[in-house]
């Protein structure tokens, strides 16, 4: 489920990957995020899930701007990418 919405997510971004960097910034930090975020809501619905609430949202929080800033490795600022 995650891939599907990080696909559709990511087709702005693929058009315009060398003329709107805030794009590809957006997408490496929505992808990580959703991703965990998903997963932890199954944990609950499921299993259930003993950490505190600010814990494993911290935890989703922590994915998206670790993603935000690899985006940077995958993009430096000031470079357009050549696909």
């Amino acid at each position: 489920m995650t891939g599907e919405v990080c696909q559709f997510s990511s087709a702005p971004a693929e058009r315009s990957i060398g003329r709107r960097p805030a794009a590809v910034r957006v997408l490496g930090a929505a992808a990580p995020a959703i991703f965990y975020l998903l997963y932890f809501l199954t944990l609950i619905a499921t299993t259930g899930i003993w950490w505190s609430i600010h814990l494993w949202l911290g935890s989703v929080a922590t994915a998206g701007i670790t993603g935000y800033l690899l985006s940077y490795v995958a993009m430096p600022p000031g470079e357009t990418a050549s696909l």
